[in-house]
């Protein structure tokens, strides 16, 4: 899955988890991995590092996992900052933090807990946002599937991505590098932006591509 939070939101909870006092020693984390119902989860994560390392990995192993299946509704990441907020020892500033992630990112699908978050927290005005891709959507043009962009995308993948690196966008848009047709890099390439094409996945791929070469300017293919 790709990331759902902003960089800065991560941060935020990453502090936050960090420094809570039952997850300062690894036996606390690995009890409160446990409680919060995401042991499974997390369960390849070393939880015996530094704190602030330890919660990166464990936030973004939730972000990634999503759902939990024995715990419908919830989504992993909100399964623990649900827990967290429920034992009310939080500063208020850091509640209100995990409790807008929830509301915005619909982490809880439960109506009356998610009215009672923006009521206790005063987040009537956060609007509940979709994946990274539909945001990344509704950011471009409505025209975006037209030739000369789905040509300078062509062109923008040939000239700044290995193959290594197209295979990587391939298994990461949910497509097989070698069952593309054609050979060698250029007819690969044009057999992926058809895939692109195809499946209307121009968002998924610029976000996936941003997580792959975030030194490329990948917009840029709409000033073409």
């Amino acid at each position: 899955m790709t990331p759902m939070l902003q960089p800065d939101e991560r941060v935020q909870l990453q502090r936050i988890l960090s420094q809570y006092p039952d997850f300062v020693q690894a036996q606390g984390r690995v009890v409160l991995m446990r409680i919060s119902g995401v042991a499974d989860v997390v369960s390849g994560v070393d939880l015996s590092g530094v704190p602030r390392t330890v919660a990166g990995s464990v936030l973004l192993r939730l972000e990634d996992y999503g759902q939990l299946p024995a715990r419908p509704g919830y989504h992993a990441l909100g399964a623990l900052l649900s827990y967290l907020l429920g034992l009310g020892d939080l500063p208020v500033a850091d509640a209100k933090v995990c409790a807008k992630m929830i509301v915005q990112y619909a982490l809880v699908d439960d109506p009356d807990s998610v009215s009672d978050l923006r009521a206790r927290y005063g987040l009537a005005g956060v609007e509940v946002v979709g994946p990274k891709e539909e945001r990344v959507e509704r950011s471009l043009p409505a025209n975006m599937y037209q030739t000369k962009y789905l040509t300078a995308l062509r062109e923008l993948i040939l000239e700044r991505l290995s193959e290594v690196d197209v295979r990587t966008l391939c298994m990461d848009l949910g497509a097989d590098y070698d069952d593309l047709g054609g050979s060698g890099k250029r007819a690969k390439v044009l057999s992926l932006v058809q895939y692109v094409h195809q499946r209307r996945c121009f968002p998924k791929l610029l976000v996936v591509g941003k997580d792959l070469r975030d030194d490329i300017d990948w917009e840029e293919v709409f000033r073409a």
